[in-house]
């Protein structure tokens, strides 16, 4: 019978951190989430050109609408004109919002993954320091697993 090695603290320790990192199930789901965010950013960048542009217009309009008045020209179309102008300015402004929303949830849930991941390398970090006062400081460790999610 082959004898079973007995592992010693730091050993048991550097498997399950081991074992942790090789695990890339949480990383794989983080740069998913990361990737959703970065077309999620580029999705509320267009939007928010497409609402600049019809500020534009909104605002052109309305120099147009001042100088039929100024000229005492029929104006009638040119209001029609902006209030269905400003109905779709309403509709794009709503759409950026709720962009901008899920964005802001996004960026939250990254931070608490990077959080979560960062207080995780903290505490093997915290084992690892006193099983061996030896061991990296806390900076060294963190920049040593800084684009890793455990």
């Amino acid at each position: 019978m082959a004898k079973k090695k007995i592992l010693t603290e730091r050993e048991k320790v550097e498997k399950v951190f081991r074992e942790e990192l090789e695990d890339k199930e949480i990383q794989t789901r983080y740069d998913r989430m990361v990737s959703g965010f970065n077309s999620m950013v580029e999705n509320y960048n267009h939007c928010l050109k497409k609402v600049e542009s019809l500020l534009n217009e909104q605002q052109k309009l309305k120099e147009m609408l001042f100088e039929a008045v100024k000229m005492k020209l029929d104006y009638t179309e040119i209001m029609s004109r902006i209030e269905e102008h400003n109905k779709t300015v309403a509709s794009e402004e709503k759409i950026l919002s709720e962009l901008y929303t899920e964005l802001e949830k996004e960026r939250a849930l990254i931070e608490k993954y990077k959080q979560w991941s960062e207080n995780k390398f903290f505490i093997y970090w915290k084992i690892f320091k006193e099983l061996d006062s030896e061991f990296h400081n806390w900076q060294e460790f963190k920049i040593l697993h800084k684009d890793t999610i455990i």
